[in-house]
């Protein structure tokens, strides 16, 4: 009996898919990183990868890529560059977020495809155009600060429409109702806005998409959760193949780090993947805001913020919670004109 369940769990294709995976992955990183590199890297750069095991979990676990993590951290814990945190979160989520859509695909978790496409589609275009008009002017400390807005503006519409207008919710789809060209446009345009947060960040794409998807059409986060999953890893394979290839490179102290985390996020991503695919709704959103409260209140703390920090903080803020709000109006627009129809 014992021997007939071995037999069938090495039939399993998703089980042989992603020894596969590990397997190719395993392999560019021992020898297209860690000959280089050193395994005496670990030794000087050991908060790296420690940061990463929880980091690599909430990436699959959360509509947070790694870098959602790794960039407070290093920048406000570690004190180091935001420009290395930054092309730091693309290079591990090439990895660990792609092995987390893998592991997505092979064990058939729902995901919403329309927004995954057409989002990475804009993601694209964003990339490109805040490479080009918007890396170069901004300084470090505005980093980190774009970083907390971005996360507060979501943090505070999905803290008010969980638990303050509860009882006004209607009800939440796995798929687009009416999947036309007007929806896939705002997609787009979503993921346009994405990609130019991710190519100042390393991460925003995701919670972008998440983020608006969830107002706009009602979207289950447990079904966006995965979404937001494969577009993160499709963006930053992007944003590293841009920053590599097209603009100023990757930062010298990035490429020598990121490997060293690689086969940590391999392994935590699509486990965390997994856990959120298993547990409520409700129990990945009272993770998300406390992650966001923890994210925000470092920020205070470690940024000092004199008056134009303080008035581009709050203009900022508003502006988000501005676009959430023309967001939901916009959605309750949608929704008449589909009872209509």
């Amino acid at each position: 009996m014992e021997q007939s369940n071995k037999t069938s769990f090495w039939k399993r294709k998703d089980i042989r898919i992603q020894c596969v995976m590990y397997i190719i992955v395993f392999l560019i990183w021992f020898f297209g990183y860690m000959r280089s590199i050193g395994f005496g890297s670990y030794i000087k750069n050991y908060p790296i990868p420690l940061t990463m095991v929880f980091g690599g979990f909430v990436s699959g676990f959360t509509i947070c890529g790694g870098g959602a993590v790794s960039f407070p951290i290093f920048c406000k814990a570690l004190k180091l560059d935001p420009m290395m945190a930054r092309d730091f979160a693309l290079g591990i989520q090439s990895f660990g977020m792609t092995c987390a859509t893998i592991t997505i695909i092979v064990k058939k978790i729902p995901i919403e495809k329309t927004v995954a496409i057409f989002c990475t589609i804009g993601s694209f275009f964003g990339l490109v155009l805040g490479n080009i008009f918007v890396v170069p002017y901004i300084s470090s400390g505005s980093m980190k600060i774009l970083f907390s807005i971005m996360t507060a503006a979501f943090g505070t519409s999905l803290f008010a429409k969980t638990y303050l207008f509860r009882k006004n919710q209607k009800p939440m789809y796995d798929n687009l109702k009416i999947p036309d060209t007007r929806a896939k446009l705002l997609l787009i345009v979503i993921g346009i806005f994405g990609g130019i947060f991710t190519s100042v960040l390393g991460t925003g794409a995701d919670i972008l998409a998440f983020s608006m998807a969830t107002i706009l059409f009602r979207l289950n986060e447990k079904v966006l959760n995965p979404t937001s999953d494969i577009i993160m890893a499709l963006s930053s394979i992007m944003g590293l193949l841009m920053r590599m290839f097209l603009f100023d490179g990757v930062n010298s102290d990035a490429a020598r780090s990121f490997p060293l985390a690689i086969p940590i996020v391999i392994i935590m991503a699509p486990f965390g993947a997994v856990v959120a695919s298993k547990i409520k709704r409700l129990a990945v959103v009272k993770f998300l805001l406390f992650f966001i409260v923890v994210d925000v209140a470092s920020t205070f703390r470690s940024v000092h913020f004199d008056d134009q920090r303080l008035a581009f903080t709050i203009i900022c803020f508003s502006v988000l919670l501005l676009f959430y709000l023309l967001l939901a109006k916009t959605s309750a627009i949608i929704d008449k004109s589909e009872e209509k129809v």
